[in-house]
């Protein structure tokens, strides 16, 4: 009965201390823009199809020249 108690009163504690932390979004926000290009791809988790689109448009441009 104690250790529910103990962890019921833990429980609690943790909740109440992330209500009462306040978070600023545009912050949050604004720094996630710097992962994301203009078309939307994640710099990191979309890497590949960066990495094709590029090769794409040097392909375009060698044959335009």
């Amino acid at each position: 009965m104690t250790f529910f108690i103990i962890l019921l009163v833990l429980f609690l504690t943790i909740i109440v201390s992330i209500w009462l932390i306040p978070t600023n979004w545009e912050e949050i926000d604004e720094k996630n823009k710097e992962f994301y290009t203009q078309d939307g791809y994640h710099i990191y988790y979309d890497r590949k199809i960066l990495r094709r689109l590029q090769e794409e448009e040097t392909k375009a441009q060698k044959q335009n020249h």
